[in-house]
Protein backbone atom coordinates (compact mmCIF):
# COMPACT_ATOMS: atom_id res chain seq x y z
CA UNK A 1 0.00 0.00 0.00
CA UNK A 2 2.83 1.87 0.67
CA UNK A 3 4.45 1.59 -2.56
CA UNK A 4 1.01 1.94 -4.36
CA UNK A 5 0.66 5.59 -2.66
CA UNK A 6 3.97 6.69 -3.73
CA UNK A 7 3.80 5.58 -7.16
CA UNK A 8 0.94 7.44 -7.39
CA UNK A 9 2.07 10.55 -6.14
CA UNK A 10 4.78 10.11 -8.62
CA UNK A 11 2.49 10.09 -10.93
CA UNK A 12 0.45 13.65 -9.71
CA UNK A 13 3.50 14.87 -9.93
CA UNK A 14 4.47 13.92 -13.17
CA UNK A 15 1.32 14.99 -14.59
CA UNK A 16 1.96 18.74 -12.97
CA UNK A 17 5.46 18.81 -14.61
CA UNK A 18 3.76 17.57 -18.13
CA UNK A 19 1.31 19.79 -18.24
CA UNK A 20 3.97 22.63 -16.74
CA UNK A 21 6.17 21.36 -19.96
CA UNK A 22 3.40 21.66 -22.16
CA UNK A 23 2.27 25.10 -21.03
CA UNK A 24 5.83 26.27 -21.71
CA UNK A 25 6.01 24.89 -24.77
CA UNK A 26 2.87 26.04 -25.88
CA UNK A 27 3.96 29.86 -25.14
CA UNK A 28 7.19 29.03 -26.92
CA UNK A 29 5.01 28.31 -30.19
CA UNK A 30 2.83 31.27 -29.47
CA UNK A 31 5.71 33.52 -29.34
CA UNK A 32 7.11 32.59 -32.61
CA UNK A 33 4.11 32.75 -34.53
CA UNK A 34 4.01 36.05 -33.36
CA UNK A 35 7.37 36.88 -34.69
CA UNK A 36 6.67 35.22 -37.72
CA UNK A 37 3.31 37.24 -38.14
CA UNK A 38 5.37 40.10 -37.49
CA UNK A 39 8.16 39.57 -40.02
CA UNK A 40 4.99 38.86 -42.42
CA UNK A 41 3.90 42.14 -41.67
CA UNK A 42 7.26 43.64 -42.19
CA UNK A 43 8.23 41.98 -45.60
CA UNK A 44 4.38 42.82 -46.72
CA UNK A 45 5.29 46.44 -45.80
CA UNK A 46 8.64 46.33 -47.52
CA UNK A 47 6.70 45.42 -50.44
CA UNK A 48 4.72 48.13 -52.55
CA UNK A 49 1.80 47.16 -54.26
CA UNK A 50 -0.30 49.20 -56.81
CA UNK A 51 -3.41 50.49 -56.49
CA UNK A 52 -4.72 49.09 -60.19
CA UNK A 53 -2.90 47.08 -62.89
CA UNK A 54 -0.69 48.94 -65.51
CA UNK A 55 2.71 50.33 -65.93
CA UNK A 56 4.70 52.14 -63.36
CA UNK A 57 8.01 54.02 -64.36
CA UNK A 58 11.01 54.29 -62.18
CA UNK A 59 11.72 57.45 -60.24
CA UNK A 60 15.16 59.74 -60.67
CA UNK A 61 17.31 59.05 -57.63
CA UNK A 62 17.67 61.97 -56.10
CA UNK A 63 21.67 61.51 -55.51
CA UNK A 64 22.74 60.00 -58.62
CA UNK A 65 19.89 62.19 -61.02
CA UNK A 66 19.33 58.40 -62.69
CA UNK A 67 16.48 55.72 -62.82
CA UNK A 68 16.33 54.11 -59.38
CA UNK A 69 18.16 50.62 -59.83
CA UNK A 70 18.64 47.40 -57.28
CA UNK A 71 21.07 48.73 -54.43
CA UNK A 72 20.06 52.23 -53.98
CA UNK A 73 19.50 54.00 -50.76
CA UNK A 74 15.88 55.30 -50.34
CA UNK A 75 13.91 56.80 -47.53
CA UNK A 76 10.99 57.76 -46.06
CA UNK A 77 8.94 59.90 -48.04
CA UNK A 78 11.19 59.48 -51.26
CA UNK A 79 9.50 58.77 -54.68
CA UNK A 80 10.65 55.07 -56.01
CA UNK A 81 7.92 54.69 -58.83
CA UNK A 82 4.98 56.58 -60.37
CA UNK A 83 1.68 54.81 -62.05
CA UNK A 84 0.82 57.41 -64.48
CA UNK A 85 -1.98 58.48 -66.03
CA UNK A 86 -2.93 57.24 -69.53
CA UNK A 87 -5.57 59.66 -70.13
CA UNK A 88 -3.28 62.55 -69.98
CA UNK A 89 -0.13 62.18 -71.48
CA UNK A 90 3.14 64.73 -71.56
CA UNK A 91 6.81 64.59 -72.77
CA UNK A 92 9.54 65.37 -70.68
CA UNK A 93 12.38 68.12 -72.87
CA UNK A 94 15.52 68.56 -71.27
CA UNK A 95 17.42 71.40 -73.07
CA UNK A 96 20.71 73.46 -73.05
CA UNK A 97 20.62 77.44 -72.20
CA UNK A 98 20.67 78.16 -75.70
CA UNK A 99 17.83 76.09 -76.89
CA UNK A 100 15.79 77.08 -73.52
CA UNK A 101 15.91 80.62 -74.44
CA UNK A 102 14.06 80.62 -78.04
CA UNK A 103 11.64 78.03 -76.80
CA UNK A 104 8.68 79.18 -75.65
CA UNK A 105 4.65 78.22 -74.17
CA UNK A 106 2.48 77.17 -76.95
CA UNK A 107 5.05 76.47 -79.23
CA UNK A 108 3.83 73.77 -81.41
CA UNK A 109 6.36 70.63 -81.40
CA UNK A 110 5.88 67.18 -83.47
CA UNK A 111 6.71 63.62 -82.18
CA UNK A 112 7.84 60.53 -83.39
CA UNK A 113 8.87 57.26 -81.31
CA UNK A 114 12.14 55.04 -82.08
CA UNK A 115 9.72 51.94 -80.61
CA UNK A 116 6.52 53.20 -82.88
CA UNK A 117 8.33 54.21 -86.02
CA UNK A 118 4.90 54.82 -87.80
CA UNK A 119 2.96 56.51 -85.17
CA UNK A 120 3.44 60.61 -85.09
CA UNK A 121 2.00 62.99 -82.43
CA UNK A 122 1.62 66.30 -82.05
CA UNK A 123 1.61 69.11 -78.59
CA UNK A 124 2.44 71.84 -77.56
CA UNK A 125 5.09 73.42 -75.00
CA UNK A 126 2.97 74.12 -71.65
CA UNK A 127 5.51 74.46 -69.04
CA UNK A 128 9.12 75.82 -68.70
CA UNK A 129 11.20 75.10 -65.70
CA UNK A 130 13.17 78.52 -64.37
CA UNK A 131 15.93 76.73 -62.66
CA UNK A 132 18.35 74.56 -64.58
CA UNK A 133 20.29 71.49 -63.32
CA UNK A 134 23.60 70.42 -63.55
CA UNK A 135 24.58 67.13 -65.98
CA UNK A 136 26.60 65.84 -63.29
CA UNK A 137 28.31 66.92 -59.88
CA UNK A 138 30.00 70.45 -59.95
CA UNK A 139 29.35 70.69 -63.95
CA UNK A 140 28.70 74.61 -65.33
CA UNK A 141 26.52 72.80 -68.38
CA UNK A 142 22.68 72.96 -67.10
CA UNK A 143 19.77 71.41 -68.30
CA UNK A 144 16.57 73.44 -68.29
CA UNK A 145 13.35 70.74 -68.13
CA UNK A 146 10.17 71.64 -70.39
CA UNK A 147 6.96 70.12 -70.75
CA UNK A 148 4.71 69.24 -73.27
CA UNK A 149 1.62 67.73 -73.92
CA UNK A 150 0.28 65.35 -76.15
CA UNK A 151 -2.65 66.40 -77.99
CA UNK A 152 -3.54 64.21 -80.83
CA UNK A 153 -1.29 60.96 -82.03
CA UNK A 154 -2.11 58.15 -84.96
CA UNK A 155 -1.40 55.67 -81.20
CA UNK A 156 -1.31 56.79 -77.64
CA UNK A 157 2.65 55.59 -76.76
CA UNK A 158 3.04 53.52 -73.57
CA UNK A 159 4.97 55.83 -70.55
CA UNK A 160 8.28 55.51 -70.57
CA UNK A 161 8.65 56.29 -74.00
CA UNK A 162 11.89 58.16 -75.52
CA UNK A 163 9.90 60.35 -78.19
CA UNK A 164 12.38 62.49 -80.46
CA UNK A 165 10.70 66.19 -80.15
CA UNK A 166 10.70 68.50 -83.28
CA UNK A 167 9.71 72.04 -81.57
CA UNK A 168 8.47 74.79 -84.34
CA UNK A 169 9.18 78.06 -83.50
CA UNK A 170 7.98 79.63 -86.21
CA UNK A 171 6.07 79.11 -89.30
CA UNK A 172 7.38 80.90 -92.58
CA UNK A 173 5.58 80.08 -96.08
CA UNK A 174 6.75 79.97 -99.69
CA UNK A 175 10.17 81.12 -98.52
CA UNK A 176 13.82 79.97 -99.49
CA UNK A 177 16.02 78.28 -96.42
CA UNK A 178 19.63 77.71 -97.03
CA UNK A 179 21.97 76.07 -94.64
CA UNK A 180 24.27 78.49 -92.22
CA UNK A 181 27.30 77.14 -93.33
CA UNK A 182 26.79 78.59 -96.70
CA UNK A 183 26.24 82.37 -95.87
CA UNK A 184 29.43 84.39 -95.13
CA UNK A 185 30.26 88.38 -93.92
CA UNK A 186 31.80 90.04 -96.43
CA UNK A 187 32.51 93.99 -94.97
CA UNK A 188 29.06 94.10 -92.43
CA UNK A 189 27.19 92.52 -95.30
CA UNK A 190 26.12 88.81 -95.67
CA UNK A 191 26.95 86.74 -99.17
CA UNK A 192 26.72 83.82 -100.96
CA UNK A 193 28.23 82.21 -103.35
CA UNK A 194 25.62 81.48 -106.34
CA UNK A 195 27.08 79.12 -109.13
CA UNK A 196 27.38 80.06 -112.53
CA UNK A 197 28.50 78.42 -115.92
CA UNK A 198 32.31 79.44 -115.58
CA UNK A 199 32.59 79.99 -111.59
CA UNK A 200 30.32 81.53 -108.87
CA UNK A 201 28.58 84.79 -108.41
CA UNK A 202 29.23 86.43 -104.62
CA UNK A 203 25.22 87.77 -104.17
CA UNK A 204 24.60 89.86 -100.99
CA UNK A 205 21.65 88.40 -99.47
CA UNK A 206 19.47 89.36 -96.50
CA UNK A 207 18.51 86.81 -93.99
CA UNK A 208 15.35 86.42 -91.64
CA UNK A 209 14.65 84.58 -89.08
CA UNK A 210 17.40 81.72 -88.03
CA UNK A 211 18.26 78.90 -86.21
CA UNK A 212 21.45 77.13 -85.36
CA UNK A 213 21.30 75.06 -88.05
CA UNK A 214 19.07 77.13 -91.22
CA UNK A 215 18.61 80.51 -92.07
CA UNK A 216 15.58 82.36 -94.09
CA UNK A 217 16.54 84.29 -96.96
CA UNK A 218 13.83 86.90 -97.56
CA UNK A 219 16.06 88.76 -100.59
CA UNK A 220 18.93 88.05 -102.88
CA UNK A 221 18.03 84.39 -103.80
CA UNK A 222 15.72 82.55 -106.08
CA UNK A 223 14.15 79.16 -105.91
CA UNK A 224 16.23 76.03 -107.24
CA UNK A 225 19.62 78.51 -107.30
CA UNK A 226 22.67 76.37 -106.64
CA UNK A 227 25.24 77.83 -104.04
CA UNK A 228 28.61 76.73 -102.22
CA UNK A 229 28.46 75.54 -99.20
CA UNK A 230 32.35 76.14 -99.06
CA UNK A 231 33.81 79.62 -99.84
CA UNK A 232 35.18 79.32 -103.73
CA UNK A 233 38.69 80.83 -104.29
CA UNK A 234 39.42 84.31 -105.43
CA UNK A 235 39.60 82.75 -108.86
CA UNK A 236 36.44 81.31 -109.50
CA UNK A 237 34.80 84.14 -107.82
CA UNK A 238 33.43 85.75 -111.85
CA UNK A 239 30.96 87.92 -110.48
CA UNK A 240 29.78 90.37 -107.36
CA UNK A 241 26.29 91.39 -106.86
CA UNK A 242 25.12 93.68 -104.33
CA UNK A 243 21.30 94.32 -103.52
CA UNK A 244 19.90 97.81 -103.88
CA UNK A 245 19.84 100.51 -100.90
CA UNK A 246 15.96 100.76 -101.03
CA UNK A 247 15.49 96.92 -100.69
CA UNK A 248 18.05 97.01 -97.99
CA UNK A 249 16.02 99.80 -96.41
CA UNK A 250 12.74 98.03 -96.81
CA UNK A 251 13.95 94.99 -95.26
CA UNK A 252 16.01 96.05 -92.43
CA UNK A 253 12.85 98.19 -91.47
CA UNK A 254 10.56 94.93 -91.47
CA UNK A 255 13.50 92.74 -89.45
Amino acid sequence: MIEKKKLQMKLIALGEINRSEIRKLELTIQQIQNQLESSKRRIDALTLTAPKSGVVILATHMITRRKITVGDPIWDNMPVISIPESKNMKVKIYATETNYKRINIDDTVSYTFDAMPQNTAIGRITMKSPVGQPITQKSKVKLFEIEASIDSSLVLPDPGFTANCNIILNKVRDTIVIPQIAIYEKDSMKVVYVKSNNGYEMRQIISGISSPRNSVIVAGLKPKEIISLIEPGSKLIKKKTFLPDSLKSKYSTQL
